[in-house]
């Protein structure tokens, strides 16, 4: 079934169109840069109005800005049925007490539990994009975070399963540190970028990020060292900048890449990432 994801940003609005569902394939994308300056709601409702005068009626799925939502990754016991609601409810309420909530499930095993990712956002803001998208006749099948597409990208990306490494997902001015330890999720982070990608300040902002990460992990007393660092978003030029600090911290240094898996052979999916991610997101906006 074909498709619409809208992610809001804080530059750009990212349009992509593709078949949802547990492998999503793009077919069509498209970015709209942010005009001129001022309240960041109010120019994605300029999008937005202009989207649907030639898409009226049409199904969306949203994606909220990193910078615009919070995001908690738990793993609780197994359960099915009004078992896992009920555990699933508790970790939103614990999580947030304010704003609207929900959760997708990432994975599911009877030994290991089942790991939810619980997404986040201001009240007044949802119901304003809320309304901004009825009024216009566009309707929102769902809601989502980039955090979820990412723990679902990993999930489907075989190669990287049972590797305790950190995955780097950069968006705009930010980057998403995700570690993973022998192929699960085991904690995350999110920093702003202040230096320009490819100059020295640069590869020093990673390799410090890098460097925290493993002191956290070391602290936890973890068996299994972190071998890898992957990455997507970011230039490989640019990223050259952290990579021989980073080699000499013992780690592997990679891009991490999409391959042919999500459509679009004739051109690169790494920049559309967000849009792939809201197609997995199955789990309908309560």
């Amino acid at each position: 079934m074909s498709e619409t994801v809208i992610v809001l940003q804080e530059s750009s609005v990212l349009i992509g169109k593709g078949k949802s569902g547990q492998t999503p394939k793009l077919q069509e994308t498209r970015k709209i840069p942010m005009e001129g300056y001022g309240n960041l709601i109010e120019q994605w409702d300029n999008v937005l109005i202009n989207y649907q005068k030639s898409h009226k009626g049409e199904q969306i799925r949203l994606v909220l800005p990193a910078g615009y939502s919070s995001v908690r990754v738990s793993r609780i016991p197994y359960a099915t049925g009004k078992q896992l609601n009920q555990m699933a409810g508790k970790v939103l309420e614990e999580g947030f007490r304010d704003g609207i909530a929900d959760y997708g499930i990432i994975d599911v095993d009877k030994k290991d539990g089942i790991c939810l990712c619980c997404g986040g956002a201001e009240k007044d803001a949802m119901e304003h994009i809320r309304n901004i998208c009825k009024e216009n006749g566009l309707q929102i099948s769902g809601i989502t975070v980039p955090m979820e597409g990412y723990l679902r990208l990993l999930k489907q990306k075989k190669e990287y399963q049972g590797k305790t490494a950190v995955f780097l997902f950069f968006e705009e001015n930010s980057v998403t540190s995700v570690l993973y330890k022998k192929g699960m999720y085991h904690y995350s982070t999110r920093s702003r970028i202040f230096s320009e990608p490819g100059t020295m300040d640069f590869g020093t902002e990673i390799v410090r990020n890098i460097s925290g990460i493993m002191q956290f992990y070391r602290g936890s007393r973890e068996e299994d060292p972190i071998t890898d660092v992957y990455y997507v978003g970011c230039d490989q030029d640019d990223f050259e900048a952290a990579v021989e600090e980073l080699r000499n911290m013992n780690l592997q240094v990679a891009p991490f890449r999409l391959g042919d898996d999500f459509g679009m052979p004739e051109k690169a999916v790494e920049p559309w990432l967000l849009c792939i991610g809201g197609l997995y997101s199955l789990r309908p906006n309560r």
